[in-house]
C-alpha cells in the first residue's frame, strides 16, 4: 500500500485518488504489495539569491500542473509582475499570477498553489504533456 512518502507515481501525484479509494472501501491490499521498509527520498530544495531563484520540478499533479521546490516563503520578495520571468527547459512564463484563471485559457502561467510551492500549468490543459516537462527540470526565477 502507499504511504504519505510514496506520493508520486511516474511523476504525478496520486495521493489523493488513492485516498478517495481507501474511503469508500478499497482493500488496501488491492493497491499493491505492503512496504516493509522505510526509503529515504532526496528532497530538493530551491536555491535564492537577490534576484534569482533556482529550484526544480518536484512533482507532476493529476491535472498536469508543474509542482516545483519554490515555496510560497522564498517568493514572498519577489514582484509578481511582468518584470519577474520564469523559466522552466526552454519555456518562459511573465509574471506569478493569484488563480489559474487570471489568464485566459491556453496560456502558460506560474501561480501559488495550494500546496504553497510554486506551481506551473497550462490554463485548462496539462503542462506535462503540452511541453514535454518531467520531475526534475530545472525551474529558474529572475528579477
Amino acid at each position: 500500500w502507499l504511504s504519505p512518502v510514496s506520493r508520486t507515481f511516474q511523476g504525478r501525484d496520486i495521493m489523493a485518488p488513492v485516498a478517495a479509494r481507501l474511503s469508500l472501501g478499497i482493500d488496501p491490499a488491492a493497491l499493491g504489495p505492503a512496504q516493509h521498509e522505510l526509503v529515504m527520498l532526496e528532497w530538493t530544495e530551491a536555491r535564492v539569491s537577490d534576484s534569482k531563484i533556482e529550484g526544480a520540478v518536484q512533482s507532476i499533479d493529476s491535472f498536469g500542473n508543474l509542482i516545483t521546490d519554490i515555496s510560497a516563503d522564498s517568493l514572498a520578495k519577489v514582484p509578481r509582475d511582468e518584470n519577474t520571468a520564469i523559466f522552466c527547459d526552454e519555456h518562459e512564463t511573465r509574471g506569478i499570477f493569484g488563480t489559474y484563471g487570471d489568464q485566459p485559457p491556453m496560456t502558460f502561467v506560474a501561480v501559488i498553489g495550494s500546496s504553497g510551492k510554486l506551481e506551473l500549468a497550462i490554463v485548462g490543459e496539462s503542462a506535462a504533456d503540452m511541453l514535454g516537462i518531467a520531475v526534475g527540470t530545472p525551474v529558474t526565477i529572475q528579477w
